[in-house]
């Protein structure tokens, strides 16, 4: 392996005055003596630059213009409360080049006030000085070798007050937490922050208003989560732990409605998770609180706008996603995955793209591989791929969009009020508070999981009509954002009386509040998109139509409700390990029959893939036609991009002879599997095989 560079910089912003203060300036003084004991030479900067080739630590408080333009285009808002941090790792403004193998990371170490920068500091030089590799330490914690452990931590946010618990789900995280070598998980319980940072209430912590749902005693509010504990201790420890070990309890709670009750709760867990997945407006959990969301409008950025304004009898509220890219809509919303899932945006770019018949990739000089140019914080399809050709123009990606994800929404909230309705006629009493306690947050889950599904379909509605100018798309989205709202309301009756009118996990209105508060944003900008549709001409002329192609005329929602992803089945063989400094030769072939209409053969495949640390992009290469019978297609992880300490992240895209497209191994029915191949070099500990 090639020796890395050992030199770091130290740029403090002068002109911060968080930054100057003189606690941060003696922990940066720590910072430096921690890393010069390493053997590191250190050189501390005031200006903005970094010499050609260093790794750099950036020191500056949240009003300096440098840690507003890291923090945004990470996707992070560093909280306002005292005593807060961020470690944020990022790209240096003077690396223009997303593939030279000379562009160094730097790290952001942000905090709101001096002691909060102090802790930020020596937290850094904690993490540098005991690190195998310092440098590379500055962006990735799951380095091969590395003399510490890695702990997950689960934090209370989009599950802080409803009951989760799904065995099916819990089985993926336990695995999930082992991750290369990682040691597992803690779990905070989700009321950790009820009542917190001022704004607690005279009756405690407990969230019910219903006198009969309240647990007894104390302190006996957390007791509601029982069936949440026991299933993240039990599958945290062993994924594989078998059933009975948490349906004994079931069972003597509900008697013969206990597995018809675990399975609506179970499909009813999985709702918000797939929510904060596909559809992240911010990174921060005390901006983003999906149980109780603060709507992010479709139209408008979400100013504050009197009724006059906005020519509507209701105010257009502010909301607090400020780490969305601007423009600060919903379409615009990134998924926190952005590689597997495609924002509304993006999806209707792809669409509109694809039957125009233009392409969005580059016409480069084909090369073998070139890096996936999708920045932190950049909207759009790709644009700096590896050319693909006349044939491939237009083609669409492998990403999930968020139709299929309103899609499974939807399934999933059906799913979890059919088992509802089977447990309720199976339990000796559905009035026991047990019971009802499982039952109305069931029924608060399936009614949001209906609200996002049907706003998902209105964004993409609203996104198409902007695009190309189809008015029946608007007309739909109109109609599907009213099934939204009524959704929405429908949540707030189940819970009228029975969760408290101000339910608090913060002082800031968008974390505290009830779900009837939240009507009156749905109400703006369900009315503010119906008073578009109410001026839309009937016939759009093409002065009307940005960027209207040939083929765009075909793309509506209704079009895009009924396509379905193609069901080709492949078969590719993991590699046991990886050899530092040689390409690994990759395969995959069709696993399905010619004959088969429902399984698809494809006609291409790319092959995605980075070392196992979130500072790098994915870079993409073409498959080529492998040798022998049946259609597999063969690649490789060139050698200079193995010569890493890091495990090897990848996965496939095949398209169909059509340009449609999915991705290997993609996600499962039941959204819990790792929907990615990793293999790590022979430096790594022995394990699951399926860990790897």
């Amino acid at each position: 392996m090639t020796q890395r560079r050992t030199n770091l910089t130290i740029i403090v912003d002068r002109a911060d005055a968080v930054a100057t203060s003189p606690p941060v300036a003696w922990a940066v003084e720590q910072l430096r003596t921690a890393l010069a004991g390493r053997g590191m030479g250190i050189h501390v900067e005031e200006g903005l630059g970094s010499p050609a080739g260093h790794p750099a630590v950036v020191v500056a408080g949240p009003r300096s213009p440098v840690a507003r333009d890291l923090l945004g285009n990470a996707g992070v808002t560093l909280p306002a409360g005292p005593e807060a941090l961020a470690l944020v790792p990022g790209w240096p403004a003077a690396s223009s080049d997303p593939n030279s193998r000379e562009r160094q990371p730097v790290v952001l170490v942000c905090g709101s006030d001096a002691r909060g920068l102090v802790y930020a500091l020596l937290e850094m030089a904690d993490r540098l000085s005991h690190a195998v590799d310092p440098a590379a330490s500055l962006h990735a914690l799951l380095p091969e070798g590395r003399p510490y452990g890695v702990l997950f931590r689960v934090w209370p946010g989009t599950h802080r007050l409803l009951l989760w618990g799904d065995p099916v789900t819990g089985r993926g995280y336990g695995r999930a937490f082992s991750f290369c070598g990682a040691q597992g998980a803690e779990f905070f319980e989700p009321l950790s922050f009820s009542g917190r940072r001022g704004s607690g209430l005279p009756e405690g912590r407990d969230p019910y208003r219903d006198d009969a749902l309240r647990l007894p005693g104390p302190h006996g509010e957390w007791e509601k989560f029982g069936y949440t504990y026991r299933l993240w201790g039990r599958l945290l420890y062993n994924p594989d732990a078998p059933a009975e070990t948490w349906r004994r309890a079931l069972r003597h709670e509900f008697g013969p409605g206990a597995e018809a009750a675990e399975a609506a709760l179970a499909h009813a867990s999985r709702i918000l998770p797939l929510v904060t997945t596909a559809h992240h407006p911010s990174a921060a959990n005390n901006n983003y609180w999906p149980e109780i969301y603060t709507n992010m409008p479709i139209l408008g950025e979400g100013r504050k706008r009197s009724p006059s304004e906005a020519g509507l009898s209701l105010p257009y509220p502010s909301h607090p996603y400020g780490d969305t890219a601007s423009p600060k809509r919903f379409g615009n919303v990134s998924a926190l995955d952005p590689e597997l899932f495609s924002s509304v945006d993006e999806y209707v770019e792809e669409l509109v793209e694809a039957g125009s018949g233009t392409s969005t990739y580059s016409s480069t000089p084909p090369g073998p591989v070139a890096a996936r140019d999708r920045a932190p914080g950049a909207k759009g399809v790709p644009t700096n791929d590896v050319a693909l050709g006349a044939e491939n123009v237009g083609r669409r990606s492998g990403r999930y969009s968020p139709i299929e994800v309103a899609r499974w929404l939807e399934d999933l909230a059906a799913a979890a009020t059919e088992h509802l309705a089977a447990a309720t006629a199976q339990v000796p009493d559905a009035r026991a508070p047990a019971f009802r306690r499982w039952a109305i947050d069931v029924r608060l889950e399936a009614a949001l999981g209906r609200f996002y599904a049907e706003k998902l379909r209105a964004a993409v509605g609203y996104s198409i009509y902007t695009r190309v100018g189809d008015v029946p798309s608007l007309q739909d989205a109109v109609v599907r954002y009213r099934a939204a709202r009524d959704a929405w309301a429908e949540a707030a009756r189940f819970a009228q009386g029975v969760y408290k009118e101000d339910l608090t996990f913060g002082p800031e209105l968008h974390l505290r509040g009830h779900w009837a508060d939240r009507l009156a944003a749905i109400d703006a900008d369900v009315q503010e998109m119906a008073a578009v549709l109410h001026n839309a001409p009937t016939a759009p002329s093409p002065a009307d139509t940005p960027r209207r192609g040939a083929g765009a005329g075909h793309v509506s929602l209704r079009t895009a409700l009924e396509e379905r992803r193609p069901q080709g089945a492949l078969e590719h063989t993991l590699p046991a390990t990886f050899t530092p400094g040689q390409p690994l030769s990759l395969e995959i072939r069709s696993a399905g029959s010619s004959t088969d209409p429902a399984s698809q053969a494809p006609a291409a495949v790319r092959l995605h893939y980075r070392h196992v640390t979130q500072a790098e992009r994915f870079q993409v290469a073409e498959m080529g036609p492998a040798a022998g019978a049946g259609a597999a297609f063969r690649g490789a992880i060139p050698a200079s991009y193995t010569d890493t300490r890091y495990p090897l992240q990848y996965y496939f895209e095949a398209h169909d002879a059509q340009g449609r497209a999915w991705l290997w191994p993609g996600l499962n029915g039941d959204l819990a599997n790792q929907p990615y191949f990793v293999v790590r070099s022979p430096s790594a500990p022995g394990g699951d095989p399926d860990q790897r």
